[in-house]
């Protein structure tokens, strides 16, 4: 096998390792704990991205509401895709997200968590709110499922690299 070949093939592994990494993405463990002192709204919102290869941890301070903020994301003409994501929005009007992991699924999830949210910002006698929130979808999957191949293959790759070449023939007299 030529030095390209390898080469092509290590590139084309690896690609697929970069690719299936960011699907991991589609799994997320979410804390969010808020605190109510003296009139204004304090959370900190912990979240572990990717089996915990990303964790994220923000306090919003003086927080107001909590919305679903849409983006458009790229694409031409009617194509254009919309996704969506949970913030808190803070008194000086800054969005803060809940999820870093924005997407068109876990629909129900979210709105579940922007409805406990907005039920103790308008609740003045709860002194303090905390949610837990692991959402799983078909991305983290397909992400593990290209990861788990890629490991398959680049296995494969060093048995055979190692391997020791046959024995030759001798020739017979």
């Amino acid at each position: 096998m030529s030095i390209k070949s390898w080469l092509a093939g290590y590139a084309l592994l690896a690609a697929m390792a970069g690719f299936g990494a960011l699907f991991l993405l589609g799994w997320s463990d979410l804390s969010l704990r808020c605190e109510r002192a003296s009139g204004t709204v304090d959370c900190l919102i912990k979240e572990r991205l990717g089996l915990g290869l990303w964790t994220r941890e923000l306090e919003v301070r003086d927080v107001r509401a909590a919305k679903l903020a849409t983006s458009g994301g790229r694409g031409s003409g009617l194509s254009r895709a919309v996704v969506s994501r949970p913030v808190l929005v803070s008194a000086d009007g800054k969005r803060h997200a809940i999820l870093m992991g924005a997407s068109n699924v876990d629909r129900k999830a979210k709105k579940e968590m922007l409805r406990s949210v907005k039920s103790f910002l308008g609740d003045q006698s709860r002194a303090s709110f905390e949610l837990s929130v692991r959402l799983r979808n078909v991305f983290g999957y397909f992400g593990l499922l290209m990861l788990a191949f890629t490991g398959f293959c680049l296995w494969k790759m060093a048995a055979s690299a190692i391997q020791p070449p046959p024995p030759a023939n001798s020739p017979s007299a």
